[in-house]
């Protein structure tokens, strides 16, 4: 992790990211820890993020190309939920909101978090959940096992959103879906052809940001990002 000041960081000039004290703070709280801190920019969010271990920064790959994800929240404030007569706060890392089904709340286990997770006998931090309106899931390395063809790909597919930060994909992206409507399916390489060279990283981000939205789908659940990875509209599955 480097913590030299940044050009960017000169008097007068925007920043991206949360800034050195953000980062700072996340390696002190590791105390001896050794786990990894990742830092890395979320085309969901439009923005940088510190993500504290590993099964964070997976969890955060699975929640940018998961085309079930609407959007989401990174560390949110904490649930307040009445137990009996005593009110509880629910620490949790991420407030996801779903195209289909009830919002949730995701917890990456640890026994760090079921110890501030505890609640008195009988309850639990998924009835507690239930109450406030939401569905808990808790993220376990084994819960996120399916899903480590999506994740390693997404990995690749955001470093191609980060290179394109603060450009407007729009065009892009409405150029896509149209050179894929109504064709069956089409492979990245099918719908690449022909646009400007210059161009063709903002087109292929702009794919993945189609991919974000679920305006198109694809195989990256299934087999690794390359040329002939189909693409295809909703509903020609």
């Amino acid at each position: 992790m480097v913590l030299a000041k940044s050009s960017g960081e000169s008097k007068g000039k925007k920043r991206f990211g949360p800034g050195r004290s953000v980062l700072r703070k996340a390696a002190q709280d590791r105390g001896r820890q050794s786990h990894n801190l990742w830092y890395h920019y979320s085309a969901r969010l439009r923005r940088d993020v510190v993500l504290k271990n590993d099964l964070a920064f997976a969890h955060f790959c699975l929640l940018e190309g998961d085309p079930r994800v609407s959007s989401y929240e990174l560390d949110p404030e904490p649930i307040a939920v009445v137990i009996g007569h005593e009110t509880r706060t629910i620490e949790y890392h991420a407030l996801v909101t779903l195209r289909d089904g009830p919002p949730e709340i995701r917890i990456l286990e640890s026994k760090k978090t079921l110890e501030e997770n505890a609640l008195p006998a009988g309850q639990s931090v998924e009835r507690a959940a239930t109450q406030a309106g939401f569905r808990c899931v808790r993220i376990t390395a084994e819960l996120l096992a399916p899903y480590q063809q999506l994740i390693a790909n997404w990995r690749c597919a955001l470093a191609f959103l980060a290179s394109c930060r603060g450009v407007n994909l729009k065009p892009y992206a409405t150029n896509i879906e149209t050179r894929c409507r109504g064709l069956h399916r089409s492979t990245i390489e099918e719908l690449l052809h022909g646009t400007n060279a210059i161009e063709r990283p903002l087109y292929q981000a702009a794919l993945f940001t189609c991919l974000q939205s679920a305006s198109l789908l694809s195989d990256l659940d299934e087999k690794p990002l390359c040329a002939s990875s189909l693409i295809w509209e909703v509903g020609h599955e």
